[in-house]
């Protein structure tokens, strides 16, 4: 599996200093990062990679293997081994071999497959559960043939196998239309010859006895996964453009670098944008709240009842196990909804949480039908999502399609208050997610507080957990349910009480 032999290659690394695949994909990212893993591994995270991300990457990566009859796979444990059965297998003519592994000199490979052909050159297959092709896919196939030539042999092919985005499933999975393959040979050759040089900084960076200096920046924020994020990034000092929301990092280094690095100079030299401004302000000053009374009381008066909160909770399966789904489609499985039929009225709750396992979306979408009037004002924190599902579920089914896109017609976003800064505290941090404001509105409050929570705390565990709950124990399973409904519950819970919280500040 993908994740054995990652763990497989991060043992070699350590152990006999090998340059691997990982390796010289992280070296092409980060110096830093190569470095640490070799001198200062105990400081990467524990967990590096999204477990939800890793188990769907395996799972594309079986069904794209699958495609290859008559492959052989290369099971071995020891490194030598691998290397022996690769090229025995090569020598009885065998056409495709899984996990085929090569060492020249300190570079080692295990190609995802390899294709021998009559002419007894060869072709690298990379299968990815990605859309499209990346950057870091073609430096891999770069370093793979790099090393296949240096050994001899003839590279006649690199390929990227990725999921199809325009397929749609109906009935069984059509693996051949599930994958797009794309050719790489011409780009790849392109880069061979810089790869040696390539290897050379790499060794040199490893056999340094000092860390490098490489200053962060943006290429850092898209590591979202990179295992030394913390050791890198302490807690930004206060009162800098460290602090500052909605600006890169690339441009935080390079106003540092100008001597712009104090908020007080920069709101002196006039670099900051309005809402960059306002978090200066706030930041460098206790100030009190910002409540702009009369564009709260407009929003307030746009509202009317029975006033429904809904919240949504999905998943995304990078195979698509429902008809009429494609790769990563986001897929609802639960929803929680409080009402209010009047002003100052009961508050009532009904929430929906799908069977793992079965295809969520028509039981779904009739209990919104049932529980939401179609002439019910909808109140939701970021409208997009919940109209962009709804819009969905009303195509998918004609017969609900009237109800559902009322549903989706009377949809008022609640997070337009607080993107459009009409309230703001610093205890917001230049920020509107609910994550930031419903601790600012009430910080002493115990029942609004995620933390909490038990087991679940955020989104991204919650869309993991769904799927997950079909392998779980009966036991387990009626835990989870506990946990993701009362997560979800506190989102609906949180919106009725800032609204309650905007009310009294307009009065």
């Amino acid at each position: 599996m993908k994740g054995m032999n990652e763990e497989k290659e991060a043992g070699r690394q350590k152990e006999e200093r090998l340059i691997t695949r990982r390796l010289y994909l992280d070296g092409q990212r980060c110096s830093k990062l190569i470095w640490k893993d070799r001198y200062t591994p105990e400081e990467a995270r524990r967990e590096e990679t999204d477990p939800v991300m890793k188990q769907q990457a395996e799972e594309v990566r079986t069904l794209g293997l699958s495609l290859f009859e008559g492959r052989v796979p290369v099971r071995e444990t020891d490194l030598n081994r691998q290397c022996e059965t690769t090229a025995a297998l090569i020598a009885e003519k065998t056409e495709w071999i899984e996990d085929a592994s090569f060492r020249q000199e300190d570079c080692f490979i295990t190609a995802d497959l390899l294709h021998c052909r009559e002419d007894e050159s060869l072709e690298l297959y990379l299968i990815k559960s990605a859309l499209s092709v990346r950057e870091s896919y073609l430096e891999d196939l770069t370093f793979q043939a790099y090393v296949l030539k240096e050994l001899g042999f003839r590279v006649s092919g690199c390929f990227v196998m990725h999921l199809n985005r325009s397929y749609i499933r109906t009935g069984d999975l059509d693996l051949c239309a599930l994958f797009t393959t794309v050719k790489m040979m011409k780009p790849v050759q392109k880069r061979i010859p810089k790869t040696a040089r390539k290897l050379d900084v790499i060794r040199s960076v490893l056999e340094s006895g000092q860390c490098p200096q490489e200053e962060a920046g943006d290429r850092c924020a898209g590591m979202v996964v990179c295992r030394y994020h913390d050791s890198c990034f302490e807690a930004p000092e206060e009162n800098t453009v460290f602090v500052l929301n909605n600006m890169g990092l690339n441009q935080k280094f390079e106003l540092a670098r100008l001597g712009m690095k104090d908020l007080r100079v920069l709101l002196e030299k006039g670099k900051l944008n309005r809402n960059q401004t306002l978090q200066a302000r706030y930041e460098l000053e206790d100030l009190p709240d910002l409540i702009e009374t009369e564009k709260i009381r407009g929003f307030l008066a746009s509202l009317n009842y029975p006033l429904y909160f809904l919240d949504f909770e999905s998943f995304q399966p990078a195979v698509p196990r429902f008809d009429h789904t494609r790769p990563y489609d986001q897929i609802v499985f639960q929803y929680s909804l409080h009402i209010l039929k009047e002003k100052g009225g009961v508050l009532e709750h009904e929430e929906f949480l799908a069977e793992p396992g079965a295809d969520p979306r028509r039981p779904l979408a009739e209990s919104l039908c049932e529980h939401i009037r179609e002439d019910g004002c909808v109140l939701v924190y970021n409208a997009q999502f919940e109209k962009t599902r709804i819009k969905e579920l009303a195509e998918l089914y004609p017969d609900l399609s009237g109800h559902l896109l009322a549903i989706a017609g009377n949809i008022a976003d609640l997070a337009v208050v607080f993107a459009s800064k009409w309230y703001y505290s610093k205890a917001m941090h230049g920020k509107y997610s609910l994550k930031y404001v419903l601790p600012a509105l009430f910080p002493e409050d115990p029942e609004l507080n995620y933390d909490n929570l038990s087991g679940i705390h955020e989104g991204r565990a919650a869309s993991g957990a769904f799927p997950a709950m079909e392998t779980m124990s009966e036991e387990e399973r009626e835990e989870c349910r506990k946990e993701l409904l009362a997560y979800c519950a506190l989102d609906t819970l949180a919106m009725v009480r800032i609204v309650q919280k905007l009310e009294e500040v307009s009065e």
